[in-house]
């Protein structure tokens, strides 16, 4: 629990940094395989946005389940984007994105893919 509070005070910095703010809410699973509840928490989070809202699903990071539901759940339930962040060169793990030269990654939308 304890890196959950320290990502969300970086997001938090990140997103403010840029002039956006930033409602940060964590949700807890009773069990990693509550696969319903997970397929509920996307569909919840892209029917409830507002319409002008522009909906994106990062499938990088997690576990490979936690990704498959996140993917399917982007694109069944109609979120502007489905985001997987592809590291090219295996070089640059464990570095900041910073610290990656743009040449080695891609942001493949599977929005525009599909």
């Amino acid at each position: 629990m304890e890196y959950v509070e320290e990502s969300t005070e970086l997001m938090t910095e990140v997103v403010t940094s840029y002039g956006g703010g930033a409602e940060t809410t964590v949700h807890e699973l009773s069990h990693e395989t509550d696969f319903t509840s997970i397929v509920d928490y996307y569909r919840t989070q892209v029917e409830q946005s507002a319409d002008d809202d522009e909906v994106a699903i990062d499938v990088t990071p997690g576990r490979k389940f936690m990704s498959a539901i996140a993917f399917q759940a982007g694109i069944q339930f109609g979120a502007d984007h489905v985001y997987y962040f592809h590291r090219k060169a295996g070089g640059y793990y464990g570095q900041f994105y910073p610290e990656i030269p743009r040449t080695a990654t891609d942001l493949i939308d599977f929005t525009e893919v599909l």
